[in-house]
């Protein structure tokens, strides 16, 4: 009995290890489990934050393609008037030109006319 009293002993501390080795294996399986958690949770913030600095970057891509886009459409409307503008002195002076061409033209004519005439005359007057 002596031996079956001793052994109650060893065998409660021998229980009492195996409970002890339970309990800090299931702290340590819970510490890794929320570790993994927390790995987890800061890998998905991260890919959060690449995913809105992406699109921060990619509005401020738009945005200078868009400004670019403004200002060479201004640039184009301001060439285009111009090019209007130019046409329209170009017109003004061909029309300006075909008029004093047609002017010549006719004093020319009448020139001529009147020239005839006064020939004409003189044939018919010898003395004036």
């Amino acid at each position: 009995m002596c031996i079956a009293a001793a052994a109650i002993p060893i065998a409660s501390l021998a229980i009492s290890a195996v409970s002890t080795v339970a309990s800090i294996g299931m702290g340590i399986a819970q510490q890794q489990q929320q570790a993994a958690q927390a790995q987890a949770q800061m890998q998905m913030q991260q890919e959060h934050q690449r995913q809105s600095m992406m699109q921060q970057m990619n509005q401020q891509r738009d945005n200078q393609i868009l400004q670019q886009r403004q200002a060479q459409q201004a640039h184009n409307l301001q060439v285009e008037q111009s090019n209007v503008q130019m046409l329209n002195q170009y017109k003004q002076q061909q029309q300006a030109w075909r008029a004093e061409v047609a002017s010549i033209q006719n004093r020319h004519a009448a020139d001529k006319l009147s020239f005839q005439r006064s020939k004409d005359s003189e044939c018919r007057n010898p003395s004036l």
